[in-house]
């Protein structure tokens, strides 16, 4: 018979619950609980700081704009990626983004299916 998994927090309310008639013990619970909760709040608010714009991340998507919009021709992410001397990850991240932002346009290669796509930079009149 597998056992169910349960949370620390949902252990604790367990103990309180066949525990009621000991405060010690629900005064405990309570006191664990809080601090989980605690913990978990902090890790939320971690969370969404780390969504926020990184000012190194931003300018290097601002770099890769930059560096399309000078080359004037298709880019594949390596070729991006070699230019800059980062990760391909790393590029592929801040191409992700600007596509996003319509900031670049990515091109699938439609004669080679296996050919990476390429990225150029949206021009707007």
């Amino acid at each position: 018979m597998a056992e169910k998994k349960i949370t620390r927090k949902e252990m604790f309310a367990h103990i309180a619950e066949v525990c009621a008639e000991d405060q010690d013990i629900v005064a405990f619970c309570e006191a664990q609980i809080a601090a989980l909760d605690r913990q978990n709040e902090k890790a939320r608010e971690r969370r969404a700081q780390n969504k926020g714009s990184n000012p190194e991340v931003e300018k290097f998507r601002q770099d890769v704009v930059n560096y399309l919009f000078e080359v004037g021709e298709p880019k594949t992410n390596k070729e991006i990626s070699e230019h800059f001397g980062v990760s391909s990850q790393k590029t592929a991240n801040a191409l992700r983004v600007l596509v996003e932002r319509s900031l670049v346009e990515r091109h699938e290669n439609s004669e080679k299916k296996s050919a990476p796509a390429t990225f150029t930079v949206v021009m707007t009149a």
